[in-house]
């Protein structure tokens, strides 16, 4: 198992700003009752969007490529 990476420096604030983002919920019209919409950023995650609950998706236009 690898150990786990040390600055030399011993300043971690790098690491911790990294984590730091915005995180938002919303309920979207047309949603279910106890759905909702997350949309998320941060500088070492980047973004995403989850939904949760049982949110009707049409995805048949959907592409891979």
């Amino acid at each position: 198992m690898d150990e786990p990476f040390y600055p030399s420096s011993g300043d971690f604030n790098p690491f911790w700003h990294g984590t730091m983002g915005d995180i938002e919920v919303n309920h979207l019209d047309g949603y279910p009752a106890g759905a909702v919409e997350i949309l998320f950023y941060s500088g070492l995650y980047g973004y995403g969007r989850y939904t949760i609950g049982a949110v009707p998706t049409d995805v048949s236009g959907w592409s891979l490529y």
